[in-house]
Formats: structure tokens, sequence, C-alpha cells
């Protein structure tokens, strides 16, 4: 009976292992997988452990574990739990596993290799531990992969180039170890990637040209390493990124101007580095900054006088470079700037008066608080001295002598006082570069405010105004613009005489003279010369006559649309509108709703202005009757089918398809069935005016099958097991069949829930298929769960290979081992064994065992209970 047992358990092992082969994942196997990882990671000191190896609690209730719908791990979060100890060679049994987080914990040693077996992880983060040694090379292994955290370990070793085959990754963090090398070129594979943080290792090399290629990267953090070489204009294509950390690493050149590109960029920091030539003055175009760091370089050239468009940005340390130049005023703009750093360069001149916002912060040397340092520039105000120059003290201040009022013809001069050099402005484009000018002779136009700047030390710049005014009060006027054959109404007065003049040889001592019925040869320039008891003053006026709008419209409109009428009308002109069947209007841009084809026909617009001008305009407008297109009822398609042409015309009128399903390439329309299922509504949107859009249905069959193991198989002759299957689907009438290595059968004409009974364990291929041809197909795993066993009843103390009393067999999860001598004394015990594993078992040779007979006590925890067995065994 032993010899039956025993080649039955050898059978299902084999078929276990047939099942991994095909990449089924084992349930059983996972659960021994979690407890030996479980006792590797000192489990009984974990903060939480809830569940964990409780015979009756399936593994889907242990804390941190997930499972699918075959009881396999699909999960395994256990992050900032306490876990200790090192990562076995088990955890490459969840073939299943999709997420693994370790993270926050005290594991140690290395990675091991066999993780990179599990080919469907898409989440592996192992954060905060204490890993060291290599990134296995075969990381390349997991293409599903979409997070990979490692950082903050004690890692070394070399990027590997099979980081390359990680297209879906969008999380690469290799922060805070111990790794070197450079970085492989294949990380231009990374397509997807949108993170990427490698900051404090001891990276080398350049920056490879793969890196460029990465235009969803988002964050890029190699701070702290010891990169070489140059940034390429290739940065420019990266146009997503928004925090670019280089800082303190060796990298030299140029910053290139395509950085400017990168305008949702929040954080650039790349002090600490070797860069030469201008500053980078394309930077402007990141409005979106908020940090930048350039500190410890060798940059030259001034400051871009554009500065100040960076509006968001609040610290700003380019401190340490050979900067050159005078701070640019638009640093007043940067309303919140709140850590100014650019002392020890080689700025020059004043401060700009839009920094007294910045008064009140306090002067630092610490780049990392808020304040400011503008100190070791010698030719900047005092050597950057901005609290004196806060405070006024060495600030030039502009001063001019009063001036009182003048005559039209008078000469005006001005005085002005308080800086080393002048500059003025005023009227009539007046200007001036020397303290005390003069403008001789004064007109109309040249009275008004005179605007003095002045230059001191360091260059610093102050400014001050005059009004000039004239003698008297003195005033001018015409009734211009006016229509053709109005009268030209000139006025004046303030004074004691006036003399005329103007076109036509016009000429008039009157103060208010008229000219009536005037026509366009009478627009011109109008002169009078006005004398008042001090002064003679001439003024001119200029007359022009009305320019009325004119209006447009469309011409062809569709019957039922609506006919835009369009005026463009002169400040203070008005419309009157009329058309067929008695339209009238006296809005600008009149509408007709709903045109019918009598409202085709001339559309007149009288326009006039609010001195009585006049003018008509005509629109000539037409309604054309509408088309309604027809179309056939397209195909049936199933869910899986492939994709059809929509027709690009329709009774010979082009257009455009528009709905779920559809896609365009620069020739065709193709309606995809994937995933939809239904009546799916499209529509057509043809090109040809005054006709409809046709709205068509397109049915897709939807057919899904699911189906679960029901019950295992557990009868002594395996053919017991069940499948209970759930169908969907748009159609009726689905025929469902199914087979596997040992049977097969059909059913017709079913629907919804199917239960297939009295199956032996196996792997059964399902298909169904509706009336319309679609089919689906799945594969259910039927277990056999009835336990089997084999324990001797002699080992050999002395032997080589007979001296350990363990249980063989399968279907058990894992036993309890207790021995007892001939006077009822324990002399072993040990829990929560492993099946056909000889560690933890009972070796009489270690124990120094007597030969003899002993009796024993095993309680195996199957999937079926617990089963105890009680017998002896014999020592030799």
């Amino acid at each position: 009976m032993m010899r039956s047992i025993l080649i039955l358990t050898i059978s299902l092992v084999t078929l276990c292992h047939a099942n991994n082969a095909i990449g089924q994942c084992n349930r059983m196997t996972d659960s021994i997988a979690l407890t030996n990882f479980f006792v590797n990671t000192q489990g009984d000191i974990w903060l939480n452990k809830t569940n964990w190896l409780q015979p009756t609690r399936p593994i889907s209730t242990w804390f941190g574990i997930t499972t699918n719908a075959q009881g396999c791990v699909t999960s395994i979060k256990l992050s900032n739990n306490r876990l200790s100890g090192f990562l076995n060679t088990e955890i490459g049994d969840f073939k299943a596993l999709e997420s693994l987080n370790l993270s926050n914990n005290q594991i140690t040693g290395g990675i091991p290799a066999v993780i990179t077996t599990l080919t469907n992880l898409k989440t592996l983060n192992l954060d905060q531990n204490v890993l060291n040694g290599n990134i296995p090379s075969s990381i390349g292994n997991l293409t599903q992969l979409q997070e990979l955290l490692l950082s903050q370990n004690t890692l070394s070793g070399s990027i590997p180039s099979s980081i390359g085959n990680l297209t879906q990754l969008n999380i690469l963090s290799l922060s805070q170890n111990n790794i070197f090398g450079s970085i492989p070129n294949a990380i231009g594979n990374l397509t997807s990637l949108r993170t990427f943080y490698a900051d404090n290792n001891r990276l080398s090399g350049s920056m490879p040209k793969g890196l460029y290629s990465l235009t969803q990267l988002s964050e890029l953090w190699l701070n702290k390493n010891m990169i070489i070489g140059t940034i390429d204009p290739d940065i420019g294509k990266l146009t997503k990124m928004q925090k670019f950390l280089i800082n303190d690493n060796r990298i030299g050149g140029t910053i290139p101007a395509e950085i400017g590109a990168l305008t949702a960029l929040v954080s650039f920091h790349a002090s600490n580095n070797r860069f030469s030539g201008d500053f980078p003055a394309a930077i402007t175009k990141c409005k979106s900054l908020l940090s930048l760091q350039l500190a410890n370089n060798d940059l030259t050239g001034p400051l871009p006088i554009d500065l100040g468009a960076l509006t968001n940005l609040s610290t700003m340390d380019i401190s340490s470079n050979n900067l050159t130049g005078e701070i640019p005023n638009s640093i007043s703009a940067m309303v919140n700037l709140r850590r100014i750093y650019l002392d020890t360069n080689n700025l020059v001149g004043c401060f700009p008066k839009g920094m007294k916002k910045f008064c009140t912060y306090t002067e630092s040397q610490n780049v990392n608080a808020n304040g400011y340092n503008f100190r070791a520039n010698k030719d900047l105000f005092y050597g950057g001295d901005f609290a004196k120059w806060c405070s006024g003290d060495g600030v030039p201040k502009a001063l001019i002598q009063p001036v009182t009022a003048l005559c039209e013809g008078s000469d005006l001069k001005l005085i002005g006082s308080g800086g080393n050099t002048y500059s003025w402005s005023g009227p009539a484009s007046f200007v001036s570069t020397i303290k005390e000018p003069q403008v001789l002779s004064i007109k109309a136009e040249n009275f008004g405010k005179y605007f003095l700047y002045i230059e001191g030390d360091y260059t610093c710049k102050d400014t001050a105004t005059v009004d000039v005014k004239t003698i008297g009060s003195l005033t001018t006027s015409v009734n211009s613009p006016l229509c053709e054959g109005t009268n030209i109404q000139l006025k004046s007065s303030g004074g004691i005489s006036y003399t005329w003049s103007g076109p036509n040889n016009f000429t008039s001592v009157d103060p208010n003279p008229t000219i009536p019925n005037a026509m366009p040869s009478s627009a011109g320039t109008y002169t009078v010369v006005i004398k008042t008891a001090d002064c003679e003053i001439t003024r001119t006026l200029e007359v022009v006559f009305t320019k009325l709008g004119s209006v447009f419209g469309a011409t062809s409109v569709c019957e039922g649309d609506t006919i835009k009428l369009l005026t463009q009308l002169g400040a203070g002109q008005s419309v009157e509108w009329s058309g067929p069947e008695g339209f009238k209007s006296s809005s600008p841009n009149p509408i007709v709703l709903n045109a019918k084809s009598l409202a085709s026909g001339d559309y007149q617009a009288v326009i006039k202005d609010q001195n009585g001008c006049q003018a008509t305009s005509t629109v000539k407008v037409e309604v054309r009757k509408p088309v309604t297109l027809i179309l056939a009822d397209l195909p049936v398609l199933c869910q899986n089918s492939d994709s059809i042409i929509l027709p690009s015309r329709v009774q010979d009128i082009a257009g455009v398809w528009s709905g779920i399903g559809t896609s365009t390439d620069s020739i065709s329309t193709f309606f995809n069935p994937s995933g939809l299922s239904g009546d799916i509504a499209l529509n057509f949107k043809p090109a040809a005016a005054c006709t409809s859009p046709l709205d068509k249905n397109i049915t897709v069959s939807a057919l899904s099958i699911t189906g679960i193991e029901e019950s295992p198989s557990n009868s002594d002759s395996d053919d017991n097991g069940s499948i209970r299957l759930e169908l969907n689907g748009t159609s009726k009438n689905i025929s469902v069949s199914y087979s596997s290595p040992k049977l097969s059968g059909a059913l017709t004409n079913q629907n919804g829930t199917i239960i297939i009974n009295n199956l032996p364990s196996s792997l059964y291929d399902i298909r169904a298929v509706d009336e319309a041809g679609c089919e689906d197909t799945l594969s259910v795993l039927v277990r056999y769960t009835k336990a089997f066993y084999f324990l001797p009843n002699v080992i050999n103390a002395k032997s080589l290979t007979n001296n350990v009393f363990y249980v063989k067999g399968s279907n058990i999860l894992s036993y309890d081992m207790t021995v007892y001598d001939r006077w009822g004394g324990v002399v072993f015990e040990n829990q929560n064994l492993a099946v056909n594993d000889e560690a933890g078992a009972w070796r009489p040779s270690s124990d120094r065992i007597v030969s003899g007979v002993y009796v024993y006590k095993i309680v195996m925890k199957t999937l079926e209970g617990d089963k105890i067995h009680v017998a002896s065994i014999t020592v030799l």
C-alpha cells in the first residue's frame, strides 16, 4: 500500500511540474514559498503578521497578500513592517506576482537573480533597505516592469545595459547607493520613463545620447556624482521636464540655448560644475521656473535684460562665477523672489530702483536661507553693499529749477542738478545731454512735461520732471468730421484779435467764422493767429469729411440655417436693414433664423452717422434646399474582428466619419470593434454644403466567458471536480465546448451560468461561440487535492542516505512532529515543517539517539483539514 501511495505522489508532483512548465501558477507552491519567506525575514518580529501561517486562514487573508481567482499570489506589500534577514530563492516561486513592495525595512544581502524570473512583475520596490551587491544583469527579463525602486541601499556595481529592455518603465529610482560606471546608452529605450533618480552615487562618464530620447521624462536627478562631458543640444527634446538636477558633478562646456524649450521646468540645479561661456539667456523662456542654481561655475557675460520674465522664481543662486554687466531692471518684476545670491562675480553699476522691494530682506552667507548677497563685486555699488543703497547713502538725487508760464515764441531755459551726467526729454521729441539746455521760440507743441535723467557714481540714476505752461487760456475747435454739403464751423477764444487762413484761399478775422455748403475740396489745415495782451499765438485745426461704414454677409446659405448680415460702422454711425418677406432690423449684425427659400433676395442697408450723413449698400443672398443621405446597414462584427474600412463617400458625397472605435490615416477611416459591444453610434459628416450629417449604427457582438474551479477533485478515483462558467454577450444561442487530455464535451444553446460536474483533475480548454460566429476561450485548472504521504518504518542513524525521519508526499501544507522514547519522554519536537524537505526534521545521529523503537505523532495540515498519524519507527 505504501508503494502505491508513493507512486501516485510522484505522479502528482510530475503533473504539478508540467503545469508550471506551461506558465500556470500554483497555489500550493505559493503557500510554501510564503511560509519560507516568513521564516527568512524574521516574521515573528514583524509589526503586522495578521493571519500569517494560520491553517484555517487562506493566504488571500494574510496581511499584505493579494491573490487572483486561482488563489495564486499577485501582490506582496509589506513596506514599513520591520522585515529583516535576506531574500531567498523562494521569492522566484510566485509565478503570478505583479507587485513586490518591501520598502523601508532592514533586508540584507543581495538582490537574488531569481527575482528576474518573475516576468509578470509591474512594480519592484526595495527602497530603504540594506541590500548590497550588484543589480542583476538579468533585470532586463522583467519586460512588464513599470516601477523599479532601489534607492537608499548599499548597492554597487554598474547599471546593466539590459535595463534598456524595460520599455514599460515609468519610474527608475537608484538614488543613494554606491553605483559606479557610466549610464548605459540603452536607457534611451525607456520611452515611457517619467522619473529617473540616480543622485548620490559614484556615476561617471558623460550623459548618454539615449537619455535625450526620453521625451516623457519629467524629473532627472543626477546630482552628486562624478559625471563629465557636456549638456547636448538635444536637451530641447525633453519638453515635459520639470526637475533637472545635475549639481555637484564635473560637467562642463556651455549651457545650450535649447534649454529654453523646457517650458515646464520648475527646478534647474547645476551648481558646482565646470560650465563656461555666457549665462544661458534662453533660460528666461522657462516661465514656470521656481529654483535656478548655477553657483560655482565659470559663466561669463551679462545677465539677460529679460531676466524678470521668470516671475515665479523664488530661489536664484548664481554666485561664484565671472558674470559682468549691470543687474537688469527687469529683476523688479520677480515678485516671488526670496533668495537672491549674486555674490563673487564681476557685476558693475547700481542696483535698479525696482529692487527696493528686496530692502526688507536680510544679507546672508547661507544660500539655503531666505535673503540676499551681492558682495565681492568690486565695481557694483560700493562693492555690492545693498543695505547702503537701500538707505539712500551715496545715491544721486535729480533736481530741476522751477519754470514760470511762458508765451508761445518765448525762449525756455531748463536748469538741472544732482548728477555727473544729464539726459533731457520732452514734448515734440525734445532731447538734450547738457545740464542747462534751451528751447528757442517755444511753440504750442513745446508746452508740457520735461523729464531729467541723471547718472551719479556707479551709474546710479534718478529722474525729475517740470511742467512748462503757456500764459493765458486759449481754445480752438472745429466741427470735424462732417458730411458733404454741411457747414464748417471754426471757433476760437481767449484773445484780443484773430486772423484765420485755410484751403481755397480762405481768410477771416472773425473769431468763429463759418464756411457754408462745404465740399471735400475744403478739407485740410486751418490756421488762426491769436493776439493777447502779452503774446501772439498761432494754432492749427484739421477738417476732414465723414467716411461711412460698409456691409458684408453670406451670399449662400442652406435652408434651415441662419442668414448672418454684418455691418462695419464708424463711431456714431447707425444702420437700417430691409429685405425679403418684410424683413427689417436696426441691428448692425442682424440674423434670419431657420431661413426658407422665400428668404432669398436682396438685403439693403442704409447707413447714417450722427451728423446726418447717409449711404446705401446691398447684399444678395441665396437660400438652398438641403440633401438627405441614405446608407445601407453596416456589417455585424465580433469584438476580436479585424478593423473594417468605412465608406469614404455616401451617395457620391465625400465626408468624415467619427464615433467610438473610429481612426483615420491619410487615406481611409477605419472602425475597430475591439473592446466595444452592442449598437455603436457612428456619424458621417459630409463635406458638401446643405447636406445633413448621417447617423448610422454598427453592431458589435461581444462574447466573453469566464470560469473558475467550482470545486477540486478529491475522490480516490479523481472524478468529482467541477467547473463554474459565466457567459456574457449581446447575442443568444451561445454554444460551449470543452476539452482536456482526459475528456471533452459540448453544451449548446446555453446562456448565463453553467456548472460542469464529475470532472477528473486536468487543465480544461473551453470555447464559446455565438450565433454571429464570435468566440472566446479560456483555460480552467481542476486540481486534485487529496493528501498522500509516505512514512518509513526504519531509519539508520549511521547511514548517509536514510538517516532522517521526515514526511514525503503531496497536497500537504505543513506538518508538526513529536517523537517519544519507550518511557514516554519527548526526544524530538518541531512545527510547521515542509513536506519532502529534510530541513528541520528528526535526525537521530545529531541527537545521539540509541537504537530501538520510538513512537511518533504527526499532525499534517492539508487542504482537507488536519490529519493525525501515530505509529512507531525503528532506529538502527
